[in-house]
């Protein structure tokens, strides 16, 4: 998944484990999980003037999440009155925070800073700088692997030998875009 060795991952998972442990509380406190805030926060961005409004779909996608485990998320926030529902076409709904919502996110957000504060007075700006540089190297890893397997199952359902050519040439092209921001980021 990574280019680091095992320790080092190891360490990063032990950490994660910490601050999520720490988290929790915090943020049952306001009714809310680490997903839910983190759901919660994503609608919120995307609620309002100039912003088209998140769908389940790209909310599960955006969260990492199962589908199943976001619709009793979402039936949950609907039913606490955070979030509401509007439908956008036949298909597809639209999500957007309430005023309640809004004034739990609120809350989320200071279990959050109180959370990571002891993080933050911990690392200095180089260390912050180059943990979020790893984690975002990590995550693009992650996410162009994903996307691969799932550019090769696309490959696996086309029939046409002259489409399949086309196709492999333009996930070539993709691939090696990808390739080049791990590259940027290990520059930089």
């Amino acid at each position: 998944m990574s280019d680091l060795p095992y320790p080092e991952f190891q360490a990063l998972l032990v950490m994660q484990n910490r601050l999520l442990r720490d988290l929790e509380p915090r943020m049952r406190r306001y009714g809310l999980s680490s997903t839910g805030f983190l759901a919660l926060l994503a609608i919120g961005q995307n609620t309002g003037s100039g912003h088209y409004p998140l769908t389940r779909a790209e909310l599960t996608r955006r969260i990492g999440v199962t589908p199943g485990s976001m619709s009793v998320l979402i039936a949950r926030m609907i039913k606490m009155g955070w979030v509401s529902e509007t439908r956008l076409d036949d298909r597809s709904a639209g999500l957007a925070i309430t005023t309640k919502g809004r004034a739990v996110l609120h809350g989320g957000n200071v279990a959050w800073d109180d959370a990571f504060a002891v993080l933050d007075d911990a690392l200095s700006a180089t260390m912050k700088s180059n943990l979020i540089r790893v984690i975002t190297k990590v995550n693009l890893t992650s996410e162009i692997r994903e996307r691969e397997a799932q550019q090769d199952r696309y490959l696996g359902t086309l029939r046409k030998h002259k489409t399949v050519r086309q196709v492999k040439g333009q996930l070539r092209e993709r691939r090696a875009a990808a390739r080049a921001k791990l590259r940027a980021l290990d520059e930089s």
